[in-house]
Parts: C-alpha cells; sequence; structure tokens
C-alpha cells in the first residue's frame, strides 16, 4: 500500500531548499562574469591564433548557405592574420579585419556587388557564370602601415606604394581603409595647415578692428574667398579617398571572381592587357548603380582621352604582346593600365563574341608562360590583324571626344588607304625600339609596378596595385582550393 504524503515538505526536501538557497548567489556571479568576459577583447583573454566570428553577419542570398565558408585559403589567412582579427561574412565572401564593423561590411557589399556585375559580364558574353567552390577570402587592414608589414613579410610584397593585391598562390585578396593611406593622411595635414592660417589671419583682423587701426578693405573678401577654396579641398579629398577604396576594393575583387572561377586559368600566364584590363574595366565608384567594360568610369576615361591626345598609347601589335610591365617607370604603368582598359571596354562593346573567343582560346592553353609569339598569334586568331583592329578602336576613341584635334585626327584615320601613320598615333620616341621586331620580350623580368602612377596635380584617377614579378603573380601558379 502506498503511503500518503501529508502535505508538509519532508527533511530531505527541506535539506535540498537549504543548500539551493545558499549556492544560487554564487551561480549568478559566475554568469556575471561569464558576461563580462565575453565582451572582452580576444587578446585579453588569450584566445586561440583563429579569428573570432562575427556574432551579426551580413543577410545571405537563399542559395549561399550551401555555400560552404570553409575553406583552405581561409584555414592559411586565419593562421597568419593578428590575433584580435574578426571574421565577418556575407554571402559569397568572408573578411578577416581588425576594422570596424560599418566599415567592413560596406567592403563585403562592395564585393557582393562585384560579383553580381561579373555575372552580368558573362552573360553579355555569353559564358556561363561558374559557381564558387567556397566563399571568397579577403583581409581587410585598418590601418595602412600593418597592411604594407603584412603584405612584406607575410606575401612578400614589397613595394610601399601598394593599395591592394590578389594573391593566385593563397586564392585572397588583401586590402586596407585608404582614410589611412599617407597620400590621404597628407592631404588633410594641408587642409589643416590650411585652415589654422585663416584663423590667424581673422583672428588678427579682429585685433585690428577692436585697436581702431584700419584694416584692408579686401580683407574680408579674401577670407571668405579662402574658406570656399578650403570647403571646395575638403570635398575633393573626401571624394578622392572615396573613390580610391572603393575602386580598389572592386578591381581586386574581380581579379579574384575571374581567376577563382576558372573564367581566366590560374596556371596560363596571360597578356597584360587582358588580366589588368578586366580589371580596370570594372572600377567604379558608384557600385550601388550598374557599372563594368560597358560603362565608363569617368577617373579613368579623362586620364586615357589625354593619353590618346598626347599620343602616348603604345602601338598595338606590340601592346598586345607583353605580359608585364617592360620597365618600373611610373610614367609606363600609367599609359599601359589606362590602355588595357579602354581597349577591353571597346572590345567587350563592340566586339564581344570575339572576345569570349580570345578568353576561351586562352583558358585552354597548356599551363605555364604563353610567350609574345603565342600571344600574339591568339591575339590575332581572335580578333585579326591587330593594326586592322587599332585603326577600328582608335576611330571609335576618337569619335567620343568631343574635341576638335580629335575630329582632326579621326578623318586622318578614314582616309583612302586606312593606314595607321606611326608618328601621327604613338609616340615613337618613347615606343619606336618596341614596335619592329619585339626581340626583347622574350625572357625578361620586371619588378613589380604599380597600375596607377601616383597622380599629377590635375588627375583624380583612383589607385589599386597587385604583385607582378618574374616568379610570384597573379597569372602564377593555380590556388588552393578546398
Amino acid at each position: 500500500m502506498a503511503a500518503r504524503s501529508s502535505g508538509r515538505p519532508s527533511g530531505v526536501d527541506r535539506g535540498r531548499g537549504l543548500r539551493w538557497r545558499q549556492r544560487w548567489p554564487w551561480l549568478v556571479v559566475v554568469a556575471i562574469l561569464a558576461v563580462v568576459a565575453s565582451r572582452l577583447p580576444s587578446s585579453m583573454l588569450g584566445s586561440t591564433h583563429a579569428p573570432r566570428r562575427h556574432a551579426t553577419p551580413l543577410p545571405l542570398s537563399p542559395d549561399s548557405d550551401r555555400l560552404p565558408t570553409e575553406s583552405t585559403a581561409l584555414a592559411r589567412a586565419s593562421a597568419q592574420v593578428p590575433r584580435h582579427f574578426v571574421r565577418h561574412e556575407s554571402a559569397r565572401f568572408v573578411a578577416l579585419s581588425d576594422g570596424s564593423t560599418a566599415w567592413v561590411r560596406e567592403q563585403l557589399e562592395r564585393f557582393e556587388r562585384a560579383h553580381h556585375q561579373f555575372e552580368r559580364f558573362l552573360r553579355h558574353l555569353g559564358m556561363p557564370a561558374p559557381r564558387l567552390r567556397h566563399k571568397l577570402v579577403a583581409i581587410l587592414f585598418a590601418d595602412h602601415a600593418e597592411f604594407i608589414a603584412f603584405a612584406r613579410e607575410t606575401d612578400g610584397v614589397e613595394d610601399p606604394w601598394v593599395k591592394g593585391y590578389y594573391l593566385p598562390a593563397a586564392d585572397r585578396m588583401v586590402g586596407y581603409d585608404a582614410e589611412t593611406d599617407p597620400q590621404v593622411l597628407a592631404g588633410r595635414e594641408r587642409l589643416e595647415q590650411g585652415q589654422r592660417e585663416i584663423e590667424t589671419r581673422a583672428r588678427l583682423a579682429e585685433q585690428s578692428r577692436r585697436g581702431g587701426r584700419v584694416a584692408d578693405p579686401n580683407l574680408s573678401a579674401n577670407l571668405d574667398r579662402a574658406r570656399s577654396v578650403q570647403a571646395l579641398r575638403e570635398e575633393e579629398l573626401i571624394r578622392n579617398s572615396r573613390q580610391l577604396v572603393i575602386a580598389t576594393m572592386i578591381h581586386e575583387a574581380i581579379h579574384h571572381l575571374m581567376f577563382h572561377t576558372r573564367v581566366q586559368n590560374p596556371a596560363v600566364q596571360y597578356p597584360f592587357w587582358l588580366a589588368e584590363g578586366l580589371a580596370v574595366g570594372f572600377e567604379t565608384d558608384q557600385p550601388a548603380a550598374a557599372f563594368g567594360p560597358d560603362f565608363d568610369y569617368r577617373p579613368r576615361r579623362e586620364v586615357f582621352e589625354r593619353l590618346l591626345m598626347e599620343e602616348r598609347l603604345v602601338p598595338l601589335a606590340a601592346f598586345i604582346r607583353f605580359e608585364r610591365l617592360p620597365d618600373r617607370r611610373e610614367s609606363t604603368a600609367r599609359v599601359f593600365y589606362h590602355q588595357s582598359g579602354a581597349l577591353l571596354c571597346y572590345l567587350f562593346r563592340q566586339r564581344p563574341s570575339e572576345l569570349r573567343n580570345f578568353l576561351e582560346r586562352l583558358a585552354a592553353e597548356p599551363p605555364g608562360r604563353v610567350g609574345p609569339q603565342r600571344q600574339g598569334a591568339l591575339f590575332e586568331a581572335s580578333f585579326g590583324d591587330p593594326e586592322s583592329l587599332e585603326r577600328s578602336w582608335l576611330r571609335w576613341e576618337l569619335g567620343r571626344i568631343a574635341h576638335e584635334d580629335a575630329r582632326d585626327r579621326r578623318r586622318a584615320l578614314d582616309g583612302p588607304e586606312l593606314r595607321l601613320p606611326p608618328e601621327t598615333l604613338v609616340d615613337r620616341g618613347r615606343w619606336g625600339g618596341i614596335a619592329p621586331s619585339l626581340p626583347e620580350l622574350d625572357g625578361f623580368e620586371i619588378a613589380p609596378t604599380p597600375p596607377h602612377s601616383p597622380p599629377e596635380p590635375d588627375d583624380r584617377t583612383p589607385r589599386s596595385a597587385e604583385r607582378i614579378t618574374p616568379d610570384r603573380d597573379r597569372n602564377g601558379p593555380a590556388p588552393d582550393s578546398a
């Protein structure tokens, strides 16, 4: 027979309740300490080397849950970045960064836009859009100096002017916050110095007025004019720094997408004009709108038009054979990058089927260096005679320039024989030794050169850079894959 309960707690139950009342304050203390510890920097907790995962990643697309985050590229990057870096994710990209959450989110959103426009580019050419094997990896530094140190010590990128780069062997891109760029900081220092001078002049004028001395009657107008100029300079600096970071991030993301998806074969040495022209052609400072080779990016376009009108372009028959920059001069880099972008944009808009054919031919080449002669043969097989193409291209370009000299030059190209006078369209004093025979293109070596030379006073072209060396460049060994 079962015993009935009396309704009062037994001695055992009373003992258990007492023990619980004695222990609960300690449990509360432990919970509070756990919350505090979760908010401390990882460096204070003796964390492992792996970056912390950000708690609130960007919203993912419906199919992105099936895109793996973990990869050999991410594991390698996680082991190489500083301990305090945090992992941030979007639908197709994962970033390791010490930057603010808002800044990193902006870069991830730009990468996603680059992927969207990359797929639009492929649709225009009638090429399939390959699926990513895993989320693409980016390392983003909040500070320029730390970026330079990492580039030099970890990736062997030793150039102090580098703005960002894509490393095929590691299948990752690396960049930094342009607000910490030395040129941007120097510009801000000049603005602050100018502001101090304006304030000093205004203070002296006020002291003169209070002392009863006659002030310069034009002083007030001069101060107002100086303040207006100062405001315009500050606006220009903000615009240029913004262009720098956006164009650089888009540029590197396109390199990453082209090689990761094998639209460009990472095992094949591509001609310089195509490898860089594809990335330059996507540069923009308005990533919310459509962008790519079918849209002009004004800073690039303005520089190219000046190069064209100043007759500084490289003859196309020579230009298409270069696999690297021929020298380290900034003026050379300036010509090569802008000419590459303009040529790619023309082919994408006017000869898309030939461009697709050329991309497919190069991707099917055996691994290794293609060589200048083979590059020329592949180009001619897809686009026809380079000199004929050059005439068509430059007529098209000159027709887009609203300038009397451009119209005269275009009429010269439309002459009876349609011959391209070398002395008219290129600076033979600069490039004349390249065009006739090209013997020096075989086996030369070239140290890395920035894709954008430092801007001239009237040049607002944003800059970015990738590593280009004889034995380690973007067209080198196939990247690691998960």
